[in-house]
């Protein structure tokens, strides 16, 4: 893939914008939401962006990974987690 690359896919009607800069996926969008994704200096997430854009609300998430770099918990901005057993979603 170039960098910056666009894709786009459609499920269920709504279409999926996807922004690769690589072979990482840096943000998505679809109907009212974006997200965006960040990367630490080493290739690892470690924080989710997720807009409304119709309600004009954000809220941050960040990854806690194991020492692998799988995720395995997923914290709010307060630091409540909100998911954890996650698998690792990112190759």
């Amino acid at each position: 893939m170039e960098q910056g690359e666009r894709r786009q896919a459609g499920k269920n009607a709504v279409q999926h914008r996807h922004v690769w800069m690589g072979s990482r996926l840096i943000a998505e969008s679809y109907g009212n939401t974006e997200l965006e994704f960040f990367y630490d200096e080493s290739g690892q997430p470690y924080a989710l962006l997720v807009r409304d854009t119709y309600a004009n609300i954000e809220n941050w998430y960040y990854y806690v990974t194991n020492l692998q770099g799988d995720v395995v918990m997923l914290l709010n901005a307060s630091g409540s987690t909100v998911a954890d057993d996650i698998l690792d979603l990112f190759p």
